[in-house]
């Protein structure tokens, strides 16, 4: 097993092993619990997977020569699933097999204090890388907005200048339509008079030419 996976190990909870009886596991799996009641967020299986790859990288790189605190917990978890005892004896029993290759409580507890105040950093580093994008996403999203939301605004203004516009000319439109059909109706009853004068007048002078040829030829 490469030292990513032991130190993985170590921290993650194997799906295919209960920890109902691993007290030690159960404890950091409460805290993570807790860690995500606390901030309000559920982490996604995808995310907790990265991260906890993210964190055992950066432990697999800090990792310190010899027998120290990462051993001490994965021997801890190995007892824990073998036998069948509380955890006070785990830790002391652990404890036992490290001072036969003279590991002291101080050692273990000092190692352990390393590994916190490195993954203490990494926290840092990475809520300060989060904060600087956070930062940039709110400045670039926000000029985006306001030049959006500006476009958005003339838009406004343009269709209601169109709305107007439209009203406008469906209303000169409608006038027009009047108008002509007014136009129609005139032209169409001055058609028809003068065609009834014209037909009186031809009438007229046709009875006359008639008569004239009667009573004059």
């Amino acid at each position: 097993m490469g030292i990513l996976d032991k130190i993985k190990s170590v921290f993650i909870v194997p799906e295919d092993n209960p920890g109902s009886a691993n007290t030690v596991a159960a404890s950091s799996t409460a805290t993570t619990s807790q860690d995500t009641q606390d901030t309000g967020v559920s982490m996604s299986s995808e995310n907790r997977q990265k991260f906890y790859e993210l964190l055992s990288g950066i432990l697999e790189k800090n990792n310190l020569p010899g027998y120290d605190y990462l051993e001490y917990k994965k021997a801890l978890q190995s007892v824990a699933k073998l036998a069948n005892m509380d955890e006070a004896n785990v830790y002391r029993t652990v404890f036992a097999a490290a001072q036969a290759m003279n590991v002291d409580v101080a050692h273990l507890m000092s190692t352990a204090n390393s590994y916190l105040s490195v993954l203490e950093t990494e926290q840092a580093k990475f809520h300060q890388a989060a904060d600087k994008f956070l930062a940039d996403q709110v400045q670039n999203k926000s000029s985006d907005i306001k030049s959006t939301q500006q476009k958005l605004d003339d838009s406004k203004k343009q269709l209601e200048t169109l709305h107007r516009e439209i009203e406008e000319l469906e209303k000169n439109l409608a006038i027009l339509t009047s108008d002509l059909s007014q136009v129609q109706a005139k032209i169409a009853a001055n058609k028809a008079d003068f065609n009834s004068n014209y037909v009186s007048f031809v009438d007229e002078i046709r009875k006359d030419i008639q008569k004239m040829k009667q009573y004059l030829q």
